[in-house]
């Protein structure tokens, strides 16, 4: 059998053929990997972030139920006849409470809830000073009774005394 004379040109052709074929169907291997791998890792990616939210919004609900039992908890230390020494304990305890389950991140609710806490704690503080400042206006204003009550008693006192000055000193 005769060899063609461009044996060494096919050879080399065939070669840079087969080169080219190879990276053409690594290419087009590659491409179709990535395009059925990618969407599986990008919904691993969102449901790791959907199940953050939903952590955090159930953080935020609880958050928020017991921030609402601690406000009126505080308004009812107001009320007449509340012992306000055990109301004021539960205050504490729930205040506590959202200090344990406010996160600790940097998150737009992570800073709200820690501006909230603080001032449901500059609230209950006020609000005890105010109580503890009522009871102390209600003795300030039986002080202020009695106190009228024995200026009078005194002005009498006094009339009586200089009655009895001048009626024992006109006499001698």
């Amino acid at each position: 059998m005769q060899k063609p004379l461009n044996t060494s040109e096919r050879s080399s052709a065939f070669w840079k053929f087969f080169f080219f074929f190879l990276i053409t169907v690594t290419m087009v291997t590659t491409a179709v990997y990535f395009n059925f791998r990618m969407p599986y890792k990008e919904n691993e990616i969102l449901k790791e972030k959907a199940e953050t939210m939903r952590i955090q919004s159930m953080a935020q609900e609880k958050f928020t139920s017991n921030m609402v039992q601690a406000k009126a908890l505080l308004d009812s230390m107001g009320k007449p006849g509340v012992n306000v020494k055990y109301i004021g304990d539960q205050v504490t305890s729930k205040i506590s409470d959202l200090g344990k389950i406010q996160f600790a991140d940097s998150s737009l609710q992570g800073s709200m809830n820690r501006v909230i806490l603080g001032v449901l704690l500059d609230f209950n503080k006020i609000k005890a000073e105010n109580i503890g400042s009522g009871e102390a206006q209600s003795q300030i204003a039986d002080l202020q009774s009695k106190n009228d009550l024995l200026k009078r008693d005194n002005d009498q006192l006094n009339r009586d005394l200089d009655f009895c000055r001048t009626g024992t000193g006109a006499g001698r």
